[in-house]
């Protein structure tokens, strides 16, 4: 004992707390130069504020609708749709932190949790996201919860904390619906440890939201599954991902996931998280209760994998933040037993990971979000000014993240916006329009130049059209209709 004290330290018992203020204040410190370039970021923060302005139980929709209470309530609270949604996206992503750390010190150990957490918190994924307002953060702060108290449930026994459990992953299933799955595979962990009623019992505090959202959706729609069903349309036949599929794209649909994975972790924690999963069960030690936890890891991975070859799930990044968090307890083990070289090497990791972060070619992975083209920033800072209150304004498809980003910035609610959604002619309502102008509405268009709505514009507007703002540089001029 006196040798080991020689050789290993402990991290401080304060560490978590200050793992997550440090996240949390450089999170605030770059949250200025962070920009909403996801359109599906946009399309929740505008639903979020129509839901502001008539608060009402949403029956039935696409997308689940907790984050839309959420948003809602927060730019209801706040009256501010650009930073508060932000700002709560950025605090629940640092409390994350605690029931993960609780979570692996219980299973693993203090300092493994401590690594653990470090290394979350830094993940260029999982950082991206803190600052887009999507669904995944809010849905992981309750997973990260769920798990936490179901690891303490399979310990004490206790119902309340089965119950406590399911609550919470309910709450999570409102926001993302991978969470659905999990009930399932938590429900499994929970028998494979023998404890038939407790799975029950956690799978019906679990389903109150699955089964009450398939309930409205049946009788709003005729179709249980709408949400998941409408998903897989719009994957399938708006986005069209199964069209022209050759030996290389279906290649990586293989590979995309488990290399996002990689990446959110880096190649040195994720090589350590690798060799603990293999090596766990040939352990002298071998712990059956740490090992069981790789299941819900293994099976919801190969479940991505398999929807992304079946075209249904689209290749976006975000989607690994799931994995990350159910498999990165699993390096706890190699840093139980500290030393300064260990220390070091955590640190070094760390930056090796954000280093590569910015180094990719792929997408969706740089650890703050920020436009391609920062021209459009400039640009969008010019429409305001050149638009009245009554405006209903048009935005051509000048690539996704443009489009929405200029949608947002216009200051328009949803009511007043019509954001293109793909440059293809068949992307315009065209029957809207027309019946705009024909009721005189006050409408404006923020033409991209050279694209399929420019080329109606002749027809939709014959008497012409006022100029009232132009970048010839990125193609865009904002118009509004002689009527």
């Amino acid at each position: 004992m006196q040798e080991k004290a020689k050789t290993s330290t402990d991290f401080p018992g304060y560490s978590v707390w200050l793992v997550a203020a440090i996240a949390l204040a450089v999170k605030l410190a770059l949250y200025p130069f962070s920009q909403q370039v996801d359109a599906d970021a946009v399309s929740r923060i505008l639903t979020s504020e129509a839901w502001a302005a008539d608060p009402h139980w949403i029956v039935t929709g696409v997308w689940a609708p907790f984050h839309y209470y959420l948003n809602g309530l927060v730019i209801m609270l706040f009256q501010s749709r650009d930073a508060a949604p932000v700002l709560v996206n950025i605090l629940l992503s640092a409390l994350t932190l605690f029931p993960l750390y609780y979570f692996t010190r219980r299973e693993f150990s203090h300092n493994g949790a401590v690594a653990v957490t470090f290394f979350f918190a830094i993940s260029p994924v999982v950082f991206r996201y803190s600052f887009l307002v999507m669904a995944e953060t809010p849905a992981l702060f309750f997973i990260a919860l769920t798990m936490n108290q179901l690891s303490l449930a399979l310990r004490n026994l206790k119902w309340k904390d089965f119950v406590l459990a399911g609550f919470f992953l309910t709450l999570a299933s409102g926001f993302r619906y991978e969470a659905w799955l999990l009930i399932a595979l938590f429900g499994l962990l929970i028998l494979i440890h023998g404890r038939r009623k407790q799975a029950l019992v956690f799978g019906l505090a679990a389903s109150v939201f699955p089964l009450t959202w398939m309930i409205q959706n049946y009788l709003a729609t005729g179709d249980a599954m709408y949400s998941i069903s409408a998903n897989s349309r719009w994957t399938l036949d708006v986005m069209g991902t199964n069209k022209q599929v050759d030996f290389e794209a279906m290649l990586r649909r293989i590979w995309f996931f488990p290399f996002s994975w990689l990446i959110a972790f880096g190649p040195p924690l994720a090589w350590i998280v690798a060799r603990q999963m293999i090596r766990m069960p040939g352990r002298e030690n071998f712990n059956r209760h740490e090992a069981r936890w790789m299941l819900p890891f293994a099976i919801f991975l190969l479940v991505m994998i398999y929807n992304s070859v079946s075209g249904k799930l689209l290749l976006h990044q975000r989607f690994s933040m799931t994995p990350v968090l159910l498999s990165i307890p699993f390096a706890a083990p190699w840093f139980s037993v500290l030393n300064r070289s260990k220390i070091r090497k955590m640190f070094l990791f760390g930056l090796i990971t954000i280093a590569l972060s910015m180094l990719y070619t792929i997408g969706g992975v740089k650890p703050l979000p920020r436009l391609k083209d920062q021209r459009i920033v400039q640009f969008s800072r010019n429409l305001i000014p050149a638009l009245s209150p009554d405006d209903l304004l048009v935005v051509d498809f000048a690539g996704w993240e443009n489009t929405f980003y200029l949608g947002l910035q216009s200051g328009k609610g949803r009511d007043q916006l019509i954001l293109l959604e793909g440059c293809s002619p068949e992307a315009i309502p065209q029957q809207r329009i027309r019946e705009m102008i024909e009721d005189r509405r006050h409408i404006v268009f923020l033409i991209n130049n050279g694209s399929s709505l420019s080329g109606l514009m002749p027809e939709l507007t014959p008497s012409g059209a006022d100029t009232l703002l132009q970048d010839p540089d990125i193609r865009l001029t904002l118009i509004r209709p002689d009527i």
